[in-house]
């Protein structure tokens, strides 16, 4: 079945591998880096009385495994597609007194509901400026104060912090309706959000650098690249692959290992699949 859908050379028999969990009722298996530089990235087996010890009535047969983060880093680092994900918070919610540290989890939700990054600063009844201090250490674009006079009309406070000198107090500061706090942006000036605004798809600024390109021709080159990488453009399938898949079905399956993975794996999507790829 494997060499069926292209990644046999990808896997190894290994009679050896013992995991610690007494769970495992069949296989077990351990996944490596192509280069087998680094320990083991991954690590799980087989287990069909695991649910059984909780409640299960009945066998639940299942698969499952763990990762290692600490070795996904290294390897993502040795590739160079390590994501960049810049350290960005929208909100930090500060209570005036620990009386109003539920009510400050109560702003909180409302935001991130709203679909934006917050953070809560943890030690309420502490003067303000540490709050104030805290936010900016962490990047935070604003603050919101959960206090007595404000909380009594149903308003919370909003501070920009990251408005210029120039601009007035009064337009870095709004007192905001509890309830109307998804629309918050809008009274700094922004857009009304959209309705799937807490579904929103990640920040462009979360994705990786783009990896290593393969050569261009079919040959020993390409061959040594495609032994460390799935597709031609590196880790993910592209307009490349489609192309080069075109070019090579003409003379026929590779003979070379890795190209024949490659051919493979990219055979088992559909022309329709293929022809989405840019």
């Amino acid at each position: 079945m494997a060499k069926d859908y292209g990644f046999a050379d990808w896997l190894q028999f290994d009679a050896s591998v013992v995991r610690g969990l007494a769970y495992y009722t069949g296989v077990v298996f351990e996944g490596f880096d192509k280069a087998g530089v680094l320990r083991a990235i991954c690590g799980g087996g087989r287990y069909d009385r695991l649910l059984s010890l909780y409640g299960s009535p009945k066998e639940v047969p299942c698969i499952g495994f763990g990762f290692g983060d600490c070795v996904i880093a290294e390897l993502l680092k040795e590739k160079g597609v390590t994501p960049k994900l810049d350290a960005e918070v929208d909100f930090v919610v500060a209570a005036f007194s620990q009386d109003f540290m539920g009510k400050a989890l109560s702003v909180a939700r409302q935001l991130r509901l709203a679909g934006k990054s917050v953070d809560i600063f943890t030690e309420p009844g502490k003067k303000l400026a540490k709050a104030y201090n805290y936010a900016d250490r962490i990047g935070a674009r604003r603050l919101a104060l959960v206090a007595p006079s404000e909380w009594e009309k149903g308003l919370v406070r909003i501070k920009d912090l990251r408005m210029g000198q120039d601009v007035a107090d009064d337009e870095k500061q709004k007192d905001i309706p509890f309830s109307d706090l998804a629309n918050v942006d809008v009274y700094f000036g922004g857009a009304a959000p959209a309705a799937s605004a807490a579904a929103a798809a990640p920040s462009s600024s979360a994705k990786a650098a783009p990896a290593p390109a393969a050569p261009a021709q079919v040959g020993p080159a390409l061959e040594a690249f495609l032994v460390n990488h799935p597709y031609v453009g590196g880790f993910s399938p592209s307009k490349r692959d489609r192309d080069l898949f075109e070019e090579v079905s003409r003379s026929g399956r590779p003979a070379t290992p890795a190209l024949a993975r490659w051919y493979d794996h990219i055979n088992s999507f559909s022309k329709n699949q293929r022809s989405t790829w840019n």
